[in-house]
């Protein structure tokens, strides 16, 4: 097989397979018209016994494992290493997913539990059409960062119920800029879509035909009003974005060398014993998070009301939070829990001014 192309934010690969015969593929289902309780099967190789078929439902929709990744189908048809790569599909046989992950709280002896998690048929077919086309797949731009709905964030923009995602900071020069967004707007409608989160609306953006416009609703100082962007190709929309003279916001390198901490997953022995989040290995002096009180050895295990599961997790909410709010930190240290406050980590503007 020769590789065509790859999108590693699906991770996937479209793969060229040459042979003296012919072969008959599976076709495409839409996996817009999935539903929750619907019939599915996985296809794979499980540990490497061959060609396998395991039966299950639909168990929901829209699950996310993180932000830069796809909405995902939850299935409690067994899947195990080996599966990855291999089709979900319906009753008809038509694929409705690309199995990708699976759950299990046993880091170190993965199995199945009865959650496994697939791509929607409808991204990998888009991507893979893209891929021929094009070489790689195209996604759409807005330039905005985002934060989800806390406590917190609701009582800065006013905006006590109701779904959506804050905007806290607009690239300069890109297409959200010149719609007219703003920081601390609240988008609540992206084009046909109510937004439901930060992660909803980054692929709600990501999904955009681009070259077209949409329309995008928003709540600022407790009024509506809707403006319409015009998307543009995320690597050509990043490539293009210009320094904002009057003070960017800093960039996630800059965000973690002010706060100058680092952490590690637990252990599965720490694990079994009942603790859950980051443990703290090392405060630089100096720095944020050793003005804060934080220590060597404590126990992560909340940021800003939410629960903390991985390193991973915690760096990428912390990012988003502390460019543009002070970020609460829940700490375990010997027996006793802390709300420890991280100060918002200051634009460039106001460092040099």
């Amino acid at each position: 097989a020769h590789l065509i192309g790859q999108d590693p934010s699906l991770d996937i690969a479209v793969l060229r397979i040459e042979a003296d015969r012919e072969f008959e593929p599976l076709s495409f289902g839409d996996s817009d018209r999935v539903r929750t309780g619907q019939m599915a099967f996985a296809i794979g190789n499980p540990f490497g016994l061959g060609e396998t078929i395991t039966k299950g439902i639909i168990s929901a929709k829209e699950r996310s494992l993180s932000d830069t990744q796809r909405d995902l189908f939850q299935t409690d048809a067994a899947i195990n290493p080996g599966n990855s790569g291999g089709p979900l599909v319906n009753v008809q046989g038509q694929i409705i997913g690309i199995n990708v992950a699976i759950y299990s709280p046993d880091t170190q002896n993965r199995g199945f539990h009865g959650v496994g998690f697939s791509l929607p048929s409808n991204d990998v077919r888009e991507s893979f059409l893209q891929i021929l086309e094009r070489g790689r797949p195209v996604r759409g731009y807005l330039g905005v960062k985002a934060l989800d709905l806390n406590a917190e964030v609701r009582r800065i923009v006013n905006y006590p119920t109701g779904k959506g995602a804050v905007v806290f900071s607009v690239v300069p020069g890109s297409p959200a800029e010149q719609a007219g967004l703003r920081a601390e707007d609240v988008i609540v409608r992206y084009g046909n879509h109510d937004v439901e989160s930060r992660g909803h609306l980054f692929t709600l953006i990501q999904r955009s035909k681009v070259g077209g416009d949409v329309s995008i609703q928003v709540l600022r100082d407790g009024k509506g009003t809707t403006m319409t962007a015009s998307i543009v190709d995320s690597v050509e929309g990043q490539a293009a974005a210009r320094v904002d003279p009057e003070g960017r916001s800093p960039s996630d390198q800059e965000i973690a060398e002010a706060i100058g901490l680092k952490v590690r997953n637990l252990r599965t022995i720490e694990q079994r014993f009942g603790a859950s989040g980051v443990l703290v290995v090392e405060v630089l002096p100096g720095r944020l998070a050793d003005q804060s009180g934080l220590q060597a050895g404590d126990l992560i295990f909340g940021l800003n009301d939410r629960r903390v599961d991985s390193a991973g997790d915690f760096f990428a909410r912390l990012l988003a939070s502390a460019a543009a709010q002070q970020t609460v930190l829940m700490v375990r240290r010997s027996g006793s829990t802390y709300r420890v406050g991280l100060p918002r980590v200051p634009r460039t503007s106001e460092e040099n001014p």
